[in-house]
């Protein structure tokens, strides 16, 4: 991920397959690596705080996508999911996850 540019590069067996335009987190709060995806999940709840906020709650930012990253075997916090708010890509403005347009997440 390239965070001058908010651009995240998707690698696999390290060929380049994909770019894509992101929003990063604030001060920040994104952590840098190389990550794997951990998981995937459709229509997720978020959890504020550990209270749910359930999926396609106008609350839950999360979207209808999930994807949780893993630093080897150890799932993070952190993840990409899509955002409505498309203005806010390119910007540093989360809590510290990924946020895409809902076409590139998909």
């Amino acid at each position: 991920m390239d965070r001058i540019t908010f651009t995240l590069h998707v690698i696999r067996n390290g060929e380049p397959l994909w770019q894509f335009p992101v929003g990063l987190g604030a001060q920040d709060s994104t952590p840098e690596g190389v990550f794997t995806l951990g998981t995937k999940i459709t229509n997720p709840d978020w959890y504020n705080n550990g209270k749910p906020v359930p999926a396609g709650s106008p609350d839950n930012p999360l979207g209808d996508h999930w994807m949780g990253l893993s630093l080897g075997d150890t799932p993070l916090t952190y993840g990409i999911h899509p955002t409505e708010q498309s203005d806010s890509i390119g910007d540093a403005l989360s809590e510290g996850c990924i946020r895409m347009r809902p076409a590139d997440a998909r």
